[in-house]
């Protein structure tokens, strides 16, 4: 069950994932646009050069990105947050990686 400004637990990775591939792209939070989308084989992220990362759940508010080139800081685990119908995903491995979206 989601409350206003409560955080969205483990389970809900699917509507976390449903809210922000709703967006055609979203600013990455270090200039470069996303795009998310659900697969045959899972969640998925597109970023700059049509390069793609597999996004999967990390626990409860979280999801991991994995697959981009190595020198990007893009790889790693972003924490969900949810403030009434303002939601985020921030990096915890880069200072600059977090996307916000209207959900």
């Amino acid at each position: 069950m989601l409350f206003a400004g409560g955080p969205v637990f483990a389970e809900d990775f699917n509507w976390i994932m449903t809210s922000i591939a709703k967006l055609e792209t979203i600013d990455n939070g270090d200039g470069h646009d996303w795009s998310f989308k659900k697969t045959s084989s899972g969640w998925i992220v597109e970023g700059a050069n049509y390069k793609t990362a597999q996004v999967t759940s990390a626990g409860e508010n979280k999801v991991s990105i994995d697959g981009f080139p190595f020198s990007w800081g893009a790889n790693g685990t972003y924490v969900f947050t949810k403030k009434v119908d303002q939601c985020k995903l921030k990096s915890q491995d880069s200072y600059t990686h977090e996307l916000n979206w209207k959900c």
